[in-house]
């Protein structure tokens, strides 16, 4: 189980990696979607993005099967963002592997990498 502390260190990395890097790293389905996390069939899912090619590498091996690494320029980014923001989507940011990590508004994650 990863603590509290872990949870917000990795999304401190994933503010670092994006503003030194300028790239995002998501899992891309056949059809076109980017991976998503429900930790029921009554929550909304979480659209995951990561900081590190390997950490979404790790998430596909693990957790979606069939899924291929896409590497996402900050600037399309933020134009995601602000579309999922639109319909309300939450964000999952460098989640480790066994889907543990922290979730924001995809609202709150843009004012946080805008500013």
């Amino acid at each position: 189980m990863r603590t509290p502390v872990e949870v917000n260190e990795r999304y401190q990395q994933f503010l670092t990696d994006i503003a030194a890097t300028k790239l995002i790293y998501a899992a891309i389905g056949n059809d076109g979607n980017f991976a998503a996390w429900s930790y029921d069939e009554n929550q909304e899912p979480l659209v995951l993005f990561w900081s590190k090619p390997e950490f979404a590498q790790e998430a596909i091996d693990s957790k979606f099967s069939g899924y291929e690494l896409c590497e996402i320029a900050f600037e399309d980014f933020v134009v995601l963002l602000n579309d999922l923001e639109k319909q309300n989507f939450f964000i999952a940011v460098n989640w480790y592997p066994e889907m543990i990590g922290l979730e924001l508004s995809s609202k709150t994650l843009l004012q946080q990498i805008v500013s």
